[in-house]
């Protein structure tokens, strides 16, 4: 199987995306449509993100993402998050505090 379809309600949740350029920006664009508090975790943001985050549409971090930006969170979103074995978050996996 190519995809793993999933329906989450999001409405009024905080949902973590970590990444700052066009691929994030898509990704935020459907959590907010969806309602979700959404929080950026970026060193660099591209400008629609940035003018996303001027407008407090969402909460952005600028850094390098860190277990400790998924607490309380209900998702995260990252391209480079799919293996939690990956240099951005070596220790992703073994992290309680998320569902």
């Amino acid at each position: 199987m190519d995809y793993l379809p999933v329906f989450l309600r999001l409405e009024g949740k905080p949902v973590v995306v970590v990444g700052g350029g066009e691929v994030a920006a898509r990704k935020v664009q459907w959590l907010l449509r969806a309602g979700a508090r959404v929080r950026l975790i970026a060193p660099e943001v591209n400008a629609a993100l940035a003018q996303r985050a001027a407008a407090a549409e969402l909460a952005h971090r600028a850094g390098e993402f860190a277990t400790a930006d998924l607490r309380g969170a209900v998702a995260v979103v990252g391209r480079r998050l799919i293996a939690a074995s990956t240099p951005r978050c070596p220790r992703l996996r073994s992290y309680s505090a998320y569902p």
